[in-house]
């Protein structure tokens, strides 16, 4: 068997939540890019056809909009009386 053995603690590596030291710099070294390079990707930009401006526009987005999780909702309603039997219990309390 190899790696750790089951019920073994963990040793070593990245702690919980921290970000990858490469992801981290690769993200740096573009955002650096995008920043002393912002004229010339905005006249590339400008050069595509409408089609692929959508396109790189909605790709770009993923950097900087967080990307929403859909939600699913599974309600039940268990109903017990209806409201006639509950206006006729009322009636029959009198």
């Amino acid at each position: 068997m190899r790696g750790r053995p089951k019920g073994q603690p963990k040793f070593g590596g990245r702690k919980k939540g921290t970000a990858n030291k490469s992801s981290k710099e690769l993200r740096e070294r573009i955002s650096m890019i995008l920043d002393n390079k912002f004229d010339a990707v905005m006249q590339a930009f400008d050069r595509l056809d409408d089609k692929e401006k959508v396109k790189a526009y909605t790709d770009l987005m993923k950097y900087s909009v967080p990307t929403l999780q859909a939600v699913s909702l599974d309600a039940t309603v268990k109903k017990d009386d209806s409201v006639e039997e509950d206006l006729k219990a009322l009636s029959e309390e009198e």
